[in-house]
């Protein structure tokens, strides 16, 4: 490569670097989220559809000790219905703070200590069957990715995720 190609280089790579949006210090609060349907062996007619939601983040209450293996240190609960697509898992609009997270006293989100450029959420976390993992990376000002259901002829599809409007 000439060192005029390279010059010319520079600009494109400087935008490319000032155009990125830093993610949040921490997902604590509200977050829209909007799964899509590409895969159901349950539901095959349900492919296409979309459901959307909300999850409410907080710092893991020290109080609370019984928390799911993995990494996470934000929980909170989360409303979304699978019902739609097939699933059963169904979260609940109340937002109070938990006291417990295994068994929840709600239908629970879990996120990655890590809130980077990767991810990681799962929805009913304490369960090896019907959780849902949400996978994904900053893309501007929203997360977006995979999200699959971990139980037999579970479903799976894409999924955008951002800060719910104050």
């Amino acid at each position: 490569m000439t060192l005029k190609r390279v010059f010319a280089l520079l600009p494109a790579l400087a935008a490319c670097g000032a155009s990125r949006v830093a993610p949040p210090p921490t997902p604590n609060g509200a977050w829209t989220v909007s799964l899509s349907l590409e895969a159901s062996g349950r539901n095959p007619k349900a492919v296409g559809k979309e459901i959307t939601g909300t999850i409410h983040l907080r710092s893991k209450n020290p109080a609370v000790t019984d928390i799911p293996v993995g990494r996470f240190g934000y929980y909170g609960p989360f409303s979304l219905d699978f019902r739609s697509i097939g699933g059963s898992l169904v979260g609940t609009p109340d937002t109070s703070v938990l006291l417990s997270i295994c068994p929840n006293t709600l239908v629970v989100a879990a996120a990655s200590d890590a809130w980077d450029d990767s991810v990681h959420v799962a929805l009913n976390p304490c369960t090896d069957h019907g959780r849902v993992m949400l996978d994904g990376k900053w893309h501007g000002g929203e997360i977006r990715g995979r999200w699959y259901e971990s139980t037999t002829g579970g479903s799976s599809g894409t999924f955008r995720m951002r800060r719910a409007p104050a």
